[in-house]
């Protein structure tokens, strides 16, 4: 059995990096980044998607429980750890600050933990109440939100200790000024990996199925920044008419000021060519 890296370096911080077992690839990313889509896609090229699938209809339980306990991912992330990153090239899977703060937002009303550090800092029963998006505004700016944090992985910045490492390149995909599937594509290409045809694959279609919302137009007497929401509402959401509000871009930018400037493609320009969307 392979040692595992010490636990406080960058490869073993949530959240973990998915390594390609027999390419010099490490993949970072953060919850409500596309986060399902590229595991599938890792899952797929490494031949585990159809276990992941067997073993529970989320394949993120696949990943914590059983793909980070693997002898391949402890001896790749010792690899990664002890060489600093020298000999292995980084992808970033991104997006804009505003629109993942609002998907974080909408996750947010249906996570235990998440209502549980609302509640607390609202003084209030949130899951009975609701919440507002500068509700949740008011509670992260308490709150660490670069890693290592104890706040909810789903509220994390998207700038990441393993970012510090010494990769000899770093690729950045953000999802929302680039078209996600080309663009892992065009990453698989540059390391002899085949192509993935994301239509054809019936787990993500799946999830992405159950995961994604019904954008719905927002006709509230308040402003939708204010306007208090629960669980229930989740399915039903009015997420361009939040994106769009200047108080969803005001507080990204207090909260993940870090990121704003450190989502785009600019480092992967001459190295791989990603399509805009």
């Amino acid at each position: 059995m392979p040692k595992s890296p010490p636990v406080d370096h960058p490869v073993m911080l949530e959240p973990r990096p998915l390594i390609f077992a027999d390419r010099p690839l490490v993949v970072a990313w953060t919850p409500k980044s596309a986060c399902s889509t590229v595991l599938m896609w890792y899952l797929h090229l490494e031949g585990l998607l159809n276990a992941a699938a067997f073993y529970d209809p989320w394949p993120h339980q696949f990943r914590t429980r059983v793909y980070y306990s693997s002898a391949t991912w402890k001896h790749r992330a010792n690899a990664v750890a002890d060489a600093g990153g020298t000999g292995f090239s980084l992808l970033r899977v991104t997006r804009d600050p505003v629109k993942r703060l609002v998907s974080t937002f909408r996750h947010s009303l249906r996570n235990p933990q998440f209502l549980r550090m609302l509640s607390d800092g609202l003084g209030r029963d949130c899951a009975e109440t609701g919440h507002s998006l500068r509700d949740l505004a008011e509670v992260l700016m308490r709150h660490t939100l670069t890693v290592p944090t104890d706040v909810n992985v789903h509220a994390i910045a998207q700038t990441l200790p393993l970012m510090d490492m010494g990769f000899d390149r770093r690729l950045t995909l953000n999802i929302d000024t680039h078209d996600m599937e080309a663009g892992l594509n065009a990453v698989a290409a540059a390391f002899d990996l085949p192509a993935t045809q994301f239509a054809d694959i019936a787990y993500l279609q799946e999830v992405t199925g159950r995961h994604h919302a019904r954008d719905t137009p927002y006709s509230g007497d308040i402003p939708v920044d204010e306007r208090r929401f629960c669980a229930a509402d989740a399915a039903a959401w009015p997420k361009s008419a939040l994106e769009r509000s200047a108080a969803a871009r005001d507080i990204a930018r207090a909260l993940y000021a870090t990121d704003m400037a450190n989502v785009s493609t600019d480092d992967s320009a001459g190295q791989i060519a990603f399509a805009p969307r």
